[in-house]
């Protein structure tokens, strides 16, 4: 017991949140069109938002050949609802389309759904 806790304070063993140089590994297999800053789903206030960043901590993800995988590596990937304020004629129809694609990618994959802010529409 001692020797593994010698050996973590003399090597500098680090088991607390990624560290910056982390989250740039991650931000290396993003898609081009997700950024780490983007908002997952909306708080009250501005600092209550959940982000990619933040999401991708929670679900202790990782950068793996290129891939964005979740802690049982699995792979993520990222889904974009469609935003409006006064919805197109056939919104009905996107809206099924857009589950039926939500579903597909919740079999295979763990998703992580791009929200809408509530305050634009």
């Amino acid at each position: 017991m001692y020797l593994i806790l010698i050996s973590i304070w003399l090597f500098g063993v680090s088991f607390g949140q990624p560290t910056t140089s982390d989250s740039r590994k991650l931000g290396d297999c993003l898609p081009k069109e997700v950024r780490q800053d983007q908002v997952v789903s909306y708080g009250r206030k501005p600092e209550d938002n959940l982000t990619v960043a933040k999401k991708l901590i929670e679900l202790k993800a990782k950068c793996f050949r290129k891939r964005l995988v979740d802690s049982k590596n699995r792979e993520i990937r990222f889904f974009q609802v469609h935003c409006w304020g006064n919805p197109p004629p056939n919104y009905l129809e996107i809206k099924e389309q857009e589950k039926a694609e939500f579903e597909k990618l919740q079999k295979n994959y763990t998703v992580i759904t791009l929200g809408c802010n509530p305050r634009t529409g």
